[in-house]
């Protein structure tokens, strides 16, 4: 009697952690299929959604496309045509400075019209000469003896007189020699013009440049600045007459 316990006893240890372990098992696909049959519906906190939705730096709303203006459009084609001419490299440096380029192109061009207008006429070419100062060049211009009148400025130290005593000269050697036509009216211009010699008018520019300075710039001059400035006006004279 005691034997059959004991093996009773036996076969239900050896049972029982198996039936156990199922029987949990089986609880716990019971509440997984409960959890997928019926699942647990969470909702949102709706005044956080409203306090995000208020909030400016978490707005991400893409940027709505802007058809290009005629302006950009031009910018575009002169870049692929400067890059289709000097290279990318080249093209995208000169499309670059661009607006640099057209500056100096565009102060030039003005530069250039005012010359020819006369605008900086003053600047360039001193004080305009007065009927007076034109009767007394015109007198000392036609004297009989103008390199003695030449003379005695220098020895009186009148620097600016003998500098302007010293254009006369050249104009009276251009006018005895045909190469001038003298009239009261003519500027320096005038008589650069009448200088067929692209040689001579550089030349005659330069001394006529160095009279107005001197005379009607008030220039001040000692005797070695005096020798270097009227040096031109001797030679153009004794190289016309070589």
């Amino acid at each position: 009697m005691l034997a059959l316990l004991g093996v009773l006893d036996l076969y239900a240890f050896e049972q029982g952690p198996d039936s156990i372990v199922g029987s949990d098992t089986h609880a716990l696909e019971v509440q997984q299929a409960e959890r997928i049959a019926a699942p647990e519906i969470r909702h949102f906190d709706e005044e956080a959604l409203r306090t995000y939705r208020a909030d400016p730096s978490l707005q991400y709303d893409l940027p709505k496309e802007v058809e290009p203006t005629w302006w950009e459009r031009f910018k575009m084609w002169l870049m692929e045509l400067l890059e289709s001419i000097f290279g990318s490299g080249p093209g995208r440096f000169l499309f670059g400075k661009l607006i640099w380029i057209l500056i100096v192109l565009g102060a030039l061009t003005l530069f250039f019209l005012a010359m020819r207008r006369g605008v900086f006429t003053g600047a360039f070419r001193g004080k305009p000469r007065s009927a007076v100062v034109v009767n007394d060049m015109h007198e000392e211009l036609h004297a009989e003896d103008l390199g003695a009148l030449v003379r005695q400025a220098e020895e009186a130290g009148e620097w600016r007189r003998a500098v302007r005593l010293r254009y006369l000269q050249v104009l009276r050697y251009g006018l005895d020699n045909g190469l001038l036509h003298w009239r009261p009216e003519y500027t320096d211009r005038d008589y650069s013009s009448q200088l067929s010699d692209a040689a001579k008018r550089e030349s005659f520019g330069k001394i006529a440049f160095t009279f107005q300075w001197v005379w009607y710039g008030e220039a001040q001059l000692d005797r070695a600045s005096y020798n270097q400035l009227t040096a031109p006006f001797e030679d153009f004279i004794s190289r016309q007459s070589a």
